[in-house]
């Protein structure tokens, strides 16, 4: 007996199941949607991204399908429930989003799940599901932060496993926050405050003491890269730059009512990838985007500005990703 799956873009598509080993497929379940996020389907998903499937060895009938959530047939893909859910909704356990690896273990009859979060198994059918791989040093950090005031604080965003800080020495990291950790910062005289987001700039928010306190970002009408670039300001830590589009600024971040300004007027669609404000002198500031263009603005604290394009003068081809200023000069 042969199953798989299929998926329309980024939906689930059917599952088509051989008991003439592969000469013909019937196809089977065609709904709900066991790729997307939720509980009962719903729409779209990552079948590009996290997709595998499993059969029972002792019960043909019995499948588990592996996307953002884990899904269990045991009517042979006739029809799906979720077994598992990635924040723990929907009466199910909670199991890290986007499984890619559903397998057997033939000598105690484990089934094992790989995910962005790590190594699960359950072996009472996905009434439980056991994290073995909790306190390993796994995951992929986009950002890293440190305090220019205490040398034991840093802060790091990690790929699908939020954004931690690490506490000291003995004491290891706390997450501090949740889904995709992306870049952070750490207020550079008082490091009680600090920042993260989601991805594409989505939900800037603001920490004190480690406590996720207020989400800071509403006002800002664009959309950024998936790994959108913040900085505070390099003499005023009460004010933030996120390169969206165009670069945002805020002055008040600590406020309780934070509003902000766009500093630019960019209109060629592209996201920013990178910002830098001159340590030097702090009215200069740089910003690269992903179409390769590389602008600069001698004037960054007084309004209105204005932005040279500097990109005819970088000697390569290709999206600058890093940019760096002296500290003197």
């Amino acid at each position: 007996m042969v199953y798989f799956h299929t998926v329309s873009g980024s939906a689930y598509n059917a599952t088509y199941r051989s008991d003439d080993a592969g000469l013909t497929f019937e196809e089977k379940a065609t709904s709900p949607n066991i790729m997307s996020w939720n509980c009962n389907g719903g729409s779209g998903g990552q079948g590009w991204y996290d997709l595998d499937v499993a059969v029972d060895p002792n019960n043909t009938e019995i499948l588990y399908s592996g996307g953002v959530n884990i899904w269990k047939s045991t009517n042979g893909a006739e029809s799906w429930n979720i077994n598992a859910h990635w924040v723990g909704d929907c009466g199910v356990p909670a199991v890290h989003a986007d499984c890619h690896v559903l397998e057997y273990n033939p000598l105690n009859g484990r089934l094992y799940n790989g995910n962005d979060g790590g190594l699960y198994w359950t072996d009472d059918g996905g009434e439980t599901w056991n994290e073995i791989t909790s306190g390993l040093a796994i995951s992929q950090i986009y950002k890293i932060s440190q305090s220019a005031t205490n040398a034991d604080k840093i802060m790091n965003g990690y790929q699908d496993n939020g954004t931690a800080v690490f506490l000291g020495q003995g004491e290891g990291f706390l997450t501090v926050m949740g889904g995709d950790g992306m870049d952070n910062a750490i207020d550079h005289q008082d490091p009680a405050y600090s920042y993260g987001e989601y991805y594409n700039g989505l939900y800037i928010t603001r920490l004190y003491n480690d406590i996720e306190q207020a989400i800071i970002s509403w006002d800002i009408s664009e959309s950024g890269a998936w790994v959108t670039p913040l900085e505070l300001d390099v003499t005023d830590p009460g004010t933030m730059y996120v390169g969206m589009k165009n670069v945002w600024r805020s002055q008040n971040i600590k406020s309780s009512s934070v509003s902000w300004q766009r500093i630019s007027d960019f209109d060629d669609g592209s996201n920013i990838a990178v910002i830098e404000q001159s340590e030097a002198d702090p009215n200069v500031f740089y910003l690269a985007k992903y179409n390769t263009a590389l602008h600069r603005t001698d004037n960054l604290q007084n309004d209105p500005q204005t932005w040279t394009d500097l990109s005819a003068s970088v000697p390569a081809s290709g999206v600058v990703t890093d940019i760096e200023t002296h500290p003197t000069n």
